[in-house]
């Protein structure tokens, strides 16, 4: 251990703590950052910042470091907390870094450039390794103290400061490493800091007049132990189809294992498979019909539903939770129980806290979900995902005739203002599942009166004078539609923006604000207040920025039917398809003529754009919103509808002789109602076209027109502010886009199919497939890269490799 000349042996002193209000502690578990303010130092590289907080972690994901002065400052992003007079006080965090970049804790915070800091650094092309204790003033770092032995990163320690008046301690797990004494700042906040670190974990953040490790801090025991309080509940459903044979209760049960879920559903399972999962994960099983219901605590009642479910109450942290798995199917049938859902058992539920989970038709505008919403919330809508972008069905596999679904869900009782604060769609390997395993962790606040609806997203393209905000909870229509409840600001100063008119749309959780002009790439922010949810509980929330950008397309509304456009097939603009209507203006554009392939084509000249594509420092940004025509079922516009066509979105990147550098598709959507799909995609160095195509695709099996609909395609650039290195595509011809296989070697029983064949759905119309039957198949194409050697054999090059099969 290394200590300055100035270290000796300090009698500490107690002191007043002059309204610090400690202790004070944060560990994440409320899900959110309340209380802590970002700050990405400028400028940066590889930025913003990714703060989050997960699974009750505070993560930092982004290899954000300032490339002005680098090695001097070790600089990138930080947060910071409590008040600016905290004196003399204990700070404490748990750290784990899986980079060995700098990562570090910030005490007596004044501003950005003003703060002592300890920071730890391993890589040795980052000037490591070294742990420093430092002052930073107006800018300029000094070294206080320095350590170049037993860097703990990769790796996790606790780091605890101790200041008291002009004397300073730094532990590295409760052991002393620094020792100074230095008087710049007398008081301040905490924080925490990232210098190019993307695996940053921060956890149990403690600031305290006493000295303490973690294992002497305990949460209060009796008061907290009351029905009214907050709770998370950690949730996971997996439609098993045990019929198919695709996993073994193992398998399963080594997945529930390693989320450490509450509970978890499965459906389409038996006995045999279900009594199996719940020995090897230790859990108390629930079942009925083809649901099995698995809970780490025991339930005090468990009921069989008259729908094909199971319901069973338990304790999850001294409060009562009513859980729900079932599998209700579509069409009528499933519309029937849904009914029965809402009117005969969520309805009489004596439990406030409900919770349902299973496998049902998602799309919003079905019947089905239009029943269930009367008494339940669609929890993964809070979390910003559109069915458009997530999908769960299939697991594996082509598309199946329904196309794909995200069809396992959580919802919650409105009433209980619970929302989903993490969740994800997993990928596993080897799959698992029919459907793709679905985890949610269940927010359920303590006090319900306090919790309103919080903006989610800002959608900034539907040209200079509209934006559209999502909300997680169904709003009120009057507040939600006083213009005088949002205001407009520019970041770096300047006129504001007026909110001219507000419209909540058919969905109960959009608003479009119709304004004055915006100016195009400059950074606006929306703060909301006043708007209200169906319960009366008024917004909450940080502001949002946004950046309004110059769509590239003429015409991209259809506002002028198909001018602009390359019509191929029965490609039209239409004031209604079936139930659906335009999502802006008066027309949108569809497929028509009960072609198998309807598409708009429209070509956008980037060659002004030239210097910096080459340079690498230009993205495309491009969406599109889709929706599905779609007709009555019976006399009741039920769950499936029909005809379910698709669409598509591609963009497909050309150099100036024509030569395809990049194909980026959004893959192939069929929502009920208009979902956006939005992407940014790497312009390839070379390039001086962008085609946009807007494709309708027919499903034959049971289509009886082609009605895939697109409004409000967009299509623009942008600087990312750093050199992205992405390349080009080197294949020719790589979707068999021009009908043959041309450019390809071909050996045996390959070729090239337009557009379907029964179940596969591919990407841009075409796909190579070989003969049904044939025992084996090759297509290839060869390359030359000498004239890259140089680079080649200094390392400085890499391929990127891969395609959709």
């Amino acid at each position: 251990m290394k200590f300055l000349t100035m270290t000796t042996t300090l009698l500490l002193l107690a002191c007043a703590a002059f309204s610090q209000e400690l202790p004070w502690r944060d560990n994440f578990n409320d899900g959110n950052m309340n209380g802590w303010t970002v700050i990405d130092d400028a400028p940066y590289s590889s930025g913003p910042s990714d703060w989050k907080v997960s699974m009750g972690e505070l993560l930092q994901l982004a290899n954000i470091f300032t490339n002005e002065n680098e090695f001097d400052v070790f600089k990138g992003t930080h947060v910071f907390a409590r008040n600016k007079d905290g004196r003399d006080y204990y700070f404490l965090a748990r750290i784990y870094s899986s980079d060995d970049d700098g990562i570090g804790m910030l005490f007596r915070y004044q501003d950005e450039n003003n703060y002592y800091r300890f920071i730890t650094v391993q890589d040795p092309g980052n000037r490591g390794p070294f742990k420093r204790l430092e002052k930073q003033v107006n800018g300029k770092f000094t070294i206080l103290a320095e350590d170049t032995s037993d860097i703990k990163i990769p790796g996790d320690f606790i780091g605890k400061v101790h200041v008291v008046d002009d004397s300073i301690y730094f532990y590295e797990n409760n052991e002393l490493l620094f020792a100074v004494r230095d008087g710049e700042f007398e008081s301040g906040k905490i924080g925490l800091m990232c210098y190019a670190n993307d695996g940053a974990v921060f956890d149990d953040i403690y600031v305290g007049e006493q000295d303490t490790v973690y294992e002497e801090i305990k949460e209060p025991d009796e008061e907290i132990l009351t029905a009214n309080r907050k709770l998370e509940v950690k949730a996971m459903t997996l439609n098993i189809w045990v019929g198919g044979r695709i996993t073994t209760p193992a398998q399963v049960a080594e997945l529930i294992q390693s989320l450490d879920v509450d509970v978890a559903g499965l459906q389409e399972c038996n006995n045999d498979f279900g009594g199996q999962v719940a020995a090897l994960t230790g859990m108390h099983l629930a079942a009925s019909a083809d649901c099995y219901l698995l809970s780490k605590t025991p339930y005090i009642h468990v009921e069989r539903l008259p729908v094909k479910g199971v319901n069973a109450w338990t304790n999850i942290d001294s409060q009562t939770v009513s859980v729900y798995n079932f599998h209700i199917p579509w069409d009528e049938a499933g519309d029937h129980a849904a009914r029965t859902m809402v009117d005969d058992i969520f309805a009489n539920d004596p439990v406030p806290l409900q919770l349902a989970m299973g496998d049902f038709n998602d799309e919003h505008y079905s019947t089905q979900i239009t029943i269930l919403e009367e008494h339940m919330r669609y929890c993964l809508a809070d979390l910003g995902w559109a069915p458009s972008q997530r999908v769960t069905w299939p697991a594996f596999g082509f598309y199946g005739g329904e196309g794909a679904q995200t069809i396992d869900l959580f919802f919650c009782n409105k009433a209980s203002k619970g929302r989903a604060i993490d969740g994800e769609i997993l990928n596993t390997s080897p799959v698992i599942s029919d459907h793709k395993p679905v985890w949610a962790t269940i927010e359920f606040p303590a006090d319900k009166q306090e919790i309103g609806p919080r903006l989610t997203r800002v959608i900034p393209c539907f040209g200079d004078d509209m934006i559209e905000l999502w909300f997680d909870r169904d709003l009120d229509a009057q507040s939600a539609e006083n213009p005088g409840n949002y205001r407009i600001t520019p970041v770096d100063g300047g006129a504001a923006v007026e909110v001219l008119q507000a419209e909540r749309l058919k969905h109960p959780r959009r608003v479009r604000l119709s304004t004055s002009a915006h100016e195009y790439d400059k950074t606006y922010r929306i703060s909301v207040s006043n708007v209200a949810d169906e319960f009366g509980a008024p917004t909450i929330g940080a502001p949002m920025d946004y950046i309004v950008r110059a769509n590239l397309l003429t015409n991209a509304d259809a506002e002028e039917g198909v001018a602009g456009w390359q019509t191929i097939g029965g490609f039209t603009a239409v004031p209604q398809r079936e139930n659906q209507t335009p999502y802006t203006g008066e027309l949108f554009f569809t497929g028509e003529n009960l072609q198998p392939f309807s598409a708009g084509r429209q070509v956008v000249d980037l060659s002004e754009f030239a210097d910096d594509i080459d340079a690498g420092r230009l993205a495309a940004e491009w969406n599109c919103y889709f929706a599905t025509g779609y007709e009555a079922l019976g006399n009741i516009k039920a769950s499936r509808c029909e005809p379910y066509d698709e669409g598509e979105m591609i963009v497909e990147f050309l150099d100036a002789d024509g030569v395809s550098l990049l194909q980026a598709s959004s893959k192939r959507w069929d929502t009920l109602y208009w979902h956006p799909y939005g992407e940014t995609t790497f312009i390839p160095p070379g390039t001086r076209r962008a085609v946009v195509y807007l494709n309708s695709y027919r499903k034959t099996a049971n289509g009886e027109s082609n009605d895939a609909a697109f409004d409000n395609a967009f299509f623009t650039v942008r600087k990312p502010g750093y050199q992205h290195g992405y390349g080009r595509n080197l294949l020719v011809n790589p979707s068999a886009e021009t009908g043959d296989l041309q450019g390809w070697n071909v050996w045996g029983a390959m070729r090239a199919r337009a557009h379907e064949d029964n179940k596969a759905r591919p990407l841009s119309g075409y796909y190579l497939i070989s003969n049904v039957g044939a025992t084996s198949g090759e297509a290839s194409q060869s390359f030359d890269v000498s004239q890259n050697a140089e680079k080649i054999d200094a390392g400085e090059m890499a391929v990127r490799w891969g395609g959709y099969m």
